[in-house]
């Protein structure tokens, strides 16, 4: 039997497909209502909880209490068009037997395979290369519903920030105050203002912070206190990629965003532990693990993240499939949404 203690991911469509390993070797998936607790429990079952949210630690517990196998569960890097907040459905889903990919507290399944990388062929990395190329063709990120960063908004951005020739263009990357990954990153508040004092200290620079729009709704809080006058706030919404492709330097503490420069080639400065950091490709002002012990190449990062931790399905044929299909669902997808919002 698979135990699984909250109603939300009982709700997640085909997980029935994301799970189909696991169903076939433990049992069906069994919902347990808070409060309940399951009267039968064999030694060959498995829990199944959501990363580090609340309603994990019953599972967690449950898993501790009777010696069972723990399987945490997240949303992949190449999820949907909207939000999981709004109700959409996720392409992909990370599965960590070990821990949770952004939690710089324990070891996780990341860091075991990037720590022995023998798994990485030549011809994954070549997969890996060929799907960031891809992902760089079409846009895509974790949410896809932003608008392309075009040629434009690159000019609009120049004249907001008032960048003059010769100079340098940093981007440091706000996040939603009380996000998970920053405590389990090992950051905090502090570690905000440091990142942006870096910044502001680079000679022949301009600084571009990137916060979320609902912090300036009033909605979300950002990890930011008063942001000093010479920087500029920018808080359109844009796909990641594209609007990372316009800056010179990318500062961040955990987000993924940080990764992301990477992919383009950007130098990235991080001042947390996030999933990116201390494995050789990042400039790291924050506390790394030092279980972090060697250093790998960009697409074996990439390889080990979309290719080892997360699934994809196909919505149509219900089934499992390869990251390049999933890129190529999204794709469609983007390309469809893009079409429909220009008529």
């Amino acid at each position: 039997m698979i135990h699984i203690f909250s109603s939300g991911i009982n709700n997640i469509p085909l997980l029935h497909v994301f799970l189909q390993d696991e169903i076939q070797m433990h049992g069906q998936i069994q919902l347990h209502r808070f409060g309940k607790t399951p009267s039968v429990v064999n030694s060959n079952d498995l829990v199944v909880g959501w990363g580090h949210k609340k309603t994990a630690s019953k599972a967690r517990a449950f898993a501790s209490q009777h010696a069972l196998p723990y399987l945490a569960i997240e949303d992949g890097f190449l999820r949907s068009i909207g939000l999981g907040c709004e109700g959409v459905a996720p392409l992909s889903l990370s599965f960590d037997r070990s821990g949770v990919y952004y939690d710089a507290s324990m070891s996780s399944d990341l860091e075991s395979l990037l720590n022995d990388t023998s798994w990485c062929t030549e011809a994954i990395r070549d997969e890996a290369r060929d799907c960031m190329r891809r992902l760089k063709i079409y846009d895509l990120s974790k949410y896809n519903s932003a608008p392309t960063f075009r040629a434009k908004d690159k000019v609009a951005l120049y004249n907001k920030a008032q960048v003059k020739p010769g100079e340098k263009l940093i981007l440091v990357v706000d996040q939603t105050f009380g996000d998970a990954s920053i405590e389990l990153g090992n950051a905090s508040e502090a570690s905000f203002k440091t990142m942006l004092d870096t910044a502001r200290a680079q000679p022949n620079a301009v600084v571009v912070i990137k916060t979320h729009p609902d912090v300036l709704t009033g909605k979300k809080k950002s990890c930011f206190g008063k942001i000093p006058d010479d920087v500029c706030v920018v808080s359109d919404n844009f796909a990641p990629l594209s609007f990372l492709e316009a800056f010179d330097e990318v500062y961040a503490v955990t987000s993924q965003m940080g990764f992301e420069a990477l992919m383009l080639g950007k130098p990235v400065h991080t001042f947390g532990a996030s999933f990116y950091a201390g494995w050789g490709l990042t400039i790291d002002h924050g506390e790394v693990p030092k279980r972090r012990t060697t250093k790998v190449a960009l697409e074996v990062l990439f390889a080990a993240l979309y290719f080892k931790l997360c699934r994809y399905v196909n919505p149509v044929s219900e089934s499992l499939i390869s990251l390049q299909e999933a890129i190529d669902i999204m794709a469609a997808r983007r390309t469809a949404k893009e079409s429909k919002q220009q008529t």
